[in-house]
């Protein structure tokens, strides 16, 4: 399959997930082109995969600082890719845990924003089964 077809499909899937924003998707095609886009997609799946040990680990310690970090870091790239409800939820809660403490910040907030990325990753890989190849 070529990289147009692949983003062609996954363009298509994504474009029906709650909070994915395609424009936003079709402009980081034309600034790169299709297979620079799903290169950046598989990344971000990847970055997905490694920030949940560390959310979890860190809603588990207590430690804003690991959650604030792993948020921060999907941020930029859920809001370039186009997850725009997904990235302003990451955006949000890393702002807030610079300034405070996790107990300013509910364990339920936290635990769902965990269940965000699981859901985010889950469809990325669901809609992009072939997002391995293009790491």
């Amino acid at each position: 399959m070529s990289a147009e077809k692949d983003l062609t499909d996954i363009a298509e899937r994504l474009q029906f997930f709650d909070g994915f924003d395609v424009k936003v998707f079709d402009l980081l095609v034309e600034d790169t082109n299709a297979s620079a886009t799903l290169r950046i997609l598989a990344r971000f799946c990847m970055s997905l995969n490694e920030s949940l040990p560390h959310l979890q680990q860190g809603a588990q310690d207590g430690n804003p600082e690991i959650i604030g970090k792993a948020a921060h870091k999907l941020a930029g790239s859920a809001e370039m890719l186009g997850f725009k409800t997904f990235g302003d939820h990451s955006k949000s809660l890393s702002s807030r845990l610079k300034h405070a403490t996790l107990q300013d910040v509910p364990a339920t907030e936290v635990h769902s924003y965990i269940q965000e990325v699981h859901t985010v990753c889950d469809r990325i890989k669901s809609d992009f089964p072939q997002w391995q190849t293009y790491l």
